[in-house]
């Protein structure tokens, strides 16, 4: 196999990952070692894909960010790591420092993601206009990349991977770049280099400009059906009665599937609710959606004790159960309402303890350090590490900060343990055996593509913006070409009719065959409830 990029492009489903990886398993049968870049979530399936017909040695899964790592590291050029929250706060500092106080997290976030999208494309302050919004965009983006000094965030890795040395420790024979969309210049310019020493393999939906494919393939058949039911209730208890089926074991009268082998993707606020009845139903599902600090259990404590406006469940979290109960009962929010409360029910002794928990002192560090102690946090530091980020953002107004920043940057993903229940994103570059969609209507699976707020349309046809991608592309119909054939059989299924009226569905369906009952209440005899009636209406 000779150096070189071969880019490899095709509809979903049209077998890229599995060319991939007969190429893969060649090298690895001649002892050769394999690099496989994809997204972090995919980690766990990729490996899954190898290991299903025994062991390999020699394949290794990686990120491009990893991959950036990897190649800096053998020259030397590493520099201190500035990751996303950092990045929002060190871009709160520099809008402080222009526009003076009173910056909003948000307001930081907005412009953090629209350097980074320059950034991404190799486009530096200059290429931007003076005026305008666009104009404030450029004087923040000087001001930032002045404050991060010699720190390296995300996108300066991927800059700096492009002009060092390649001298990749142990080499690689093949490098395999799978479950992307598409691939911006920076990453293509890198694996063009990288395709100088090593063959690379590049399977994509959508071929940069002026890059050739190498081979086309076209979609393969998928097995699909189409379900409606009457509400989003009926919906939901459907599928978990169709996972149950799937599940159990043939001498059941189940069709004996792996958990592994089935997956659920759904809109993400409808995930907690399907979590809700693995219990009721029996089944091993497992909570796809990304995860920040503040999902934790620890950081959920600490959230509560950061609310401006607490409740009776923050109060519940913190340990004051009597007057957390009785708050909660009355769904009384605000420390005015809670103190009334704890004064009217004798209770001032826990809200005072409350209180002086939540209540900074002089020395902001050693106060959080103190109160994290008292929440039995056993790890500090990445809630310290917040904290500092967000005196840095904002001395005034440090906690607003602390609060949004444990919220800003996710978690490593976790391994699958049970049937994968995925929001739409998370379910992009894997598949299953068998995938259920739910919520098959109009609007409600999209990328949400809309004009960006500092740089419209027409600004991304002027001059270097050019290498910007146009944000309204109509990109809608291959995402939902990518849902409906994340598995070898596809059931989507839809309501017809929700809380706010009837449903436009994406597909036309009929209605499945009714399932036996697979939850415990259920299984129960259905009788009416007759109300005992007073005794004067007998």
């Amino acid at each position: 196999m000779k150096p070189g990029l071969y880019p490899l492009l095709g509809p979903p489903a049209s077998g890229k990952t599995t060319l991939a990886r007969e190429w893969a398993l060649e090298v690895l049968k001649r002892r050769g070692r394999v690099y496989w870049v994809g997204l972090p979530h995919q980690r766990a399936y990729v490996y899954r894909l190898f290991g299903g017909e025994g062991a390999v040695l020699g394949l290794e899964f990686m990120s491009f960010q990893a991959l950036y790592y990897r190649v800096l590291a053998e020259v030397g050029r590493l520099g201190p790591l500035l990751p996303g929250a950092a990045r929002v706060a060190l871009v709160g500092e520099a809008l402080r420092s222009l526009y003076g106080e009173e910056i909003a997290p948000g307001e930081a976030r907005l412009f953090a993601r629209a350097i980074a999208e320059l950034k991404r494309y190799g486009l530096s302050p200059f290429a931007l206009p003076k005026e305008g919004e666009a104009g404030r965009l450029r004087r923040v983006y000087f001001a930032y990349e002045r404050l991060k000094e010699k720190a390296l965030d995300y996108d300066d890795f991927r800059h700096r991977a492009g002009r060092v040395p390649l001298r990749l420790f142990p080499r690689p024979d093949l490098v395999v770049v799978d479950g992307f969309r598409e691939v911006g210049p920076l990453d293509l310019r890198f694996l063009k280099r990288l395709a100088r020493e090593v063959p690379v393999l590049l399977t994509l939906e959508l071929l940069p400009e002026g890059l050739e494919p190498w081979q086309t393939l076209s979609q393969r058949p998928v097995k699909k059906e189409v379900w409606v039911l009457a509400n989003p209730v009926e919906e939901a208890r459907h599928l978990l009665r169709a996972l149950k089926r799937a599940l159990a074991s043939r001498d059941l009268g189940g069709e004996g599937l792996d958990p592994f082998e089935v997956m659920v993707v759904a809109p993400e606020d409808r995930i907690p609710g399907l979590l809700l009845f693995q219990d009721e139903y029996g089944l091993p599902l497992y909570d796809g959606r990304e995860g920040a600090l503040a999902d934790t259990e620890e950081g959920e404590r600490v959230l509560a004790l950061l609310n401006p406006m607490p409740t009776g469940r923050d109060l519940l979290a913190l340990g004051f159960s009597t007057l957390g109960r009785r708050a909660l009962r009355l769904g009384l929010a605000g420390e005015e309402a809670l103190a009334l409360l704890a004064e009217r029910e004798g209770l001032e002794e826990e809200w005072r303890a409350f209180l002086k928990l939540r209540t900074p002192g002089p020395d902001l560090l050693a106060w959080a350090e103190e109160a994290l102690e008292r929440l039995g946090v056993l790890a500090k530091e990445p809630f310290l590490y917040r904290l500092r980020l967000a005196l840095r953002a904002d001395k005034g107004n440090p906690l607003a900060w602390w609060r949004s920043l444990l919220l800003d940057e996710s978690l490593p993903p976790e391994p699958n343990r049970g049937v994968a229940v995925l929001p739409p994103l998370r379910a992009l570059g894997i598949r299953a055996k068998r995938a259920y969609v739910l919520d098959w209507v109009a609007g409600r699976y999209t990328l949400g593509e809309g004009e960006d707020y500092f740089l419209l349309e027409e600004l991304r046809e002027r001059g270097l913006l050019r290498r910007l991608p146009r944000r309204l592309r109509g990109l809608d119909p291959l995402f939902l070409q990518a849902l409906s054939t994340r598995g070898d059989e596809v059931y989507l299924l839809y309501p017809e009719a929700g809380p706010s009226g009837a449903y436009e569905p994406l597909e036309k369906g009929m209605r499945p065959e009714p399932l036996p009952p697979s939850g415990r209440l259920e299984a129960l005899p259905e009788e009416s409830f007759t109300p005992p009636l007073h005794p004067l209406q007998a």
